[in-house]
C-alpha cells in the first residue's frame, strides 16, 4: 500500500523562542512522508532568519532519521502581503500542499515523536465520513515545564472523560473541546470548503462548524501534542478590551450556525454559546458587539429574559464597565492571568 503524504503548514508570528524546536519536531516524526510548508505573518523579532537558517541546516538532520524519509520543507514568505493574519496565510499555503491529510501547525507548539504516525495509521482505518481525528494534547508553558492535559488522563494516560465523536455539532456549540493543535484533516475536506473563511480573526470555530456539517470527527485517546501557553497568544486575544476581532468573528460564525440548526438541543447550545461570548462582550466593554449579541438572541430565541439577562443588558446600556473586577475573579477561580 502507499504511504499517505501528510502536509503539515506551520503558521509563524512572533515564535523567535518556539520556532526551532516546532520544526525540529515535525521533521524528526517517525513517519516517512511529509510536506512541510511554512510562513511568516510579518513577525518583527528573529523569527525569519531563525526559519531560514533551519532550512539550510536541515540536511544535518538526515543523518538521524532513515534515508527512506521523505522531507520537502519549503519557505513561503509572502513578503509583499503585510500582516494579513493565519486564515489568509492558512489557505495561501493550503494551495500548495498536496498531502491526503493536512495539520495545521503554529510554531509555538511542539509534536511528539510519534503523532503523525499514529493519527495516520488510525485515520487510515476510519470511512470516508471521517474527515478530522483529535487526539489528548498535554499544557506546557513557554519554558516547557507541563500544566496539565488537555482531557483528564488515568495513570495509563487515558482519558477519563468522555469525548464526543461523529456528529460534534452541539458539542462544539456549547464549550470549546477540541485541542486545535492535535486534529489532522483530510485535505479533501478542506479543499471542498474551500479553506478558512478569510473574513475572520481566527479560524477553528468557523471550521468545525461548517465542516461537521460534511464529515464526522473522531478521537484517538492518546498523547500527542505539547500545547503551549504563550502570554500573547492568539486566543489570549479573547481578553482584549474595546474593539474585539475574535468575539466580532465569534458572532458571524455563530450566524452560520444557525442557518445548520435541525434538533432542538443544537438550537440550546447555540443559546448557550451566544450567551457565553455575549457576557465576555460586556466585560470587555465592547457594549455595541454586545446589542449585536442580542439581536441574533432575539432572532434565534425570542423568549422570556432571565433576570440575570437582564441585569447584564441594564448595565451595557449604561456602559458599566467591570473588567478589572472580571480579571480578578478569573484569577480567583482559574488561577490565571488576562
Amino acid at each position: 500500500m502507499e504511504i499517505p503524504l501528510v502536509t503539515v503548514i506551520c503558521i509563524c508570528y512572533q515564535h523567535e523562542k518556539f520556532v526551532k524546536k516546532a520544526l525540529e519536531s515535525i521533521f524528526l516524526q517517525t513517519y516517512p512522508r511529509l510536506q512541510i510548508l511554512i510562513t511568516d505573518d510579518k513577525s518583527n523579532d528573529n523569527s525569519v532568519t531563525i526559519i531560514q537558517k533551519f532550512i539550510e541546516e536541515k540536511y544535518l538532520y538526515t543523518e538521524i532519521i532513515d534515508k527512506n524519509f521523505e522531507r520537502e520543507i519549503i519557505f513561503f514568505p509572502f513578503d509583499n502581503l503585510g500582516r494579513i493574519g493565519n486564515c489568509k496565510r492558512f489557505n495561501l499555503l493550503l494551495q500548495k500542499a498536496k498531502g491526503k491529510y493536512v495539520i495545521d501547525f503554529a510554531t509555538d507548539d511542539v509534536f511528539l515523536p510519534e503523532k503523525i504516525e499514529e493519527q495516520v495509521n488510525f485515520f487510515e482505518l476510519q470511512p470516508p465520513k471521517v474527515g478530522v481525528v483529535f487526539t489528548n494534547s498535554m499544557n506546557i508553558n513557554e519554558n516547557g515545564d507541563i500544566l496539565n492535559y488537555h482531557f483528564k488522563i488515568d495513570e495509563n494516560q487515558k482519558t477519563t472523560e468522555l469525548i464526543p465523536q461523529g456528529d460534534i455539532f452541539s458539542a462544539i456549540l456549547r464549550k470549546y473541546f477540541i485541542p486545535t493543535p492535535t486534529m489532522m484533516i483530510r485535505k479533501s475536506i478542506l479543499d471542498e470548503l474551500k479553506g478558512y473563511d478569510e473574513e475572520l480573526s481566527y479560524e477553528d470555530f468557523d471550521f468545525w462548524v461548517r465542516s461537521v456539517q460534511i464529515c464526522d470527527y473522531k478521537y484517538l485517546d492518546t498523547i500527542t501534542t505539547l500545547k503551549r501557553d504563550v502570554k500573547n497568544s492568539h486566543s489570549k486575544q479573547f481578553y482584549t478590551r474595546n474593539q474585539n476581532q475574535h468575539l466580532a468573528s465569534t458572532l458571524k460564525v455563530c450566524e452560520k450556525a444557525a442557518k445548520f440548526i435541525q434538533k432542538k438541543s443544537e438550537l440550546f447550545a447555540l443559546k448557550k454559546c451566544l450567551l457565553y461570548h455575549q457576557k465576555q462582550c460586556f466585560f470587555m466593554h465592547h457594549f455595541d458587539l454586545f446589542f449585536e449579541y442580542e439581536n441574533v438572541l432575539e432572532r434565534i430565541y425570542p423568549h422570556k429574559k432571565s433576570i440575570k439577562r437582564k441585569l447584564f443588558i441594564y448595565l451595557a446600556k449604561n456602559k458599566i464597565k467591570l473588567f478589572m473586577f472580571y480579571r480578578v475573579y478569573i484569577f480567583w477561580k482559574y488561577k490565571k492571568k488576562i
